[in-house]
């Protein structure tokens, strides 16, 4: 995935994740570095969601849906969240997503 957003909008320096929502890394890893991505724990407020820091202060924010999503909600919310003009936090989409999208077969 790193590799794919670095084609579009430069280099990934780095990946944020929520500490709510992620698991807890031992001390010594929580500034880990996966290549030249260094990813941390910076506990982000909203949830779910990661935040990819890019090339020339380029933040690209990403909907996480949970494990169990139904289909129609995840593809709900995932045409929301890269709907032009979007400005709804991966939160608020979700929550929009559950309340709006048909029901599961």
């Amino acid at each position: 995935m790193l590799a794919l957003v670095g084609a579009r909008f430069g280099p990934v320096l780095g990946v944020m994740l929520n500490d709510d929502e992620w698991p807890e890394p031992s001390p010594a890893s929580r500034h880990a570095r996966s290549g030249k991505t260094k990813i941390s724990w910076y506990g982000l407020k909203g949830s779910h969601e990661v935040v990819l820091l890019c090339d020339r202060s380029r933040r690209l924010a990403l909907l996480v849906l949970p494990p169990d999503t139904p289909e129609p909600v995840a593809l709900t919310a995932s045409l929301m969240a890269c709907a032009p003009g979007n400005t709804l936090s991966a939160n608020e989409t979700l929550t929009r997503a559950r309340a709006v999208a048909p029901a599961s077969p």
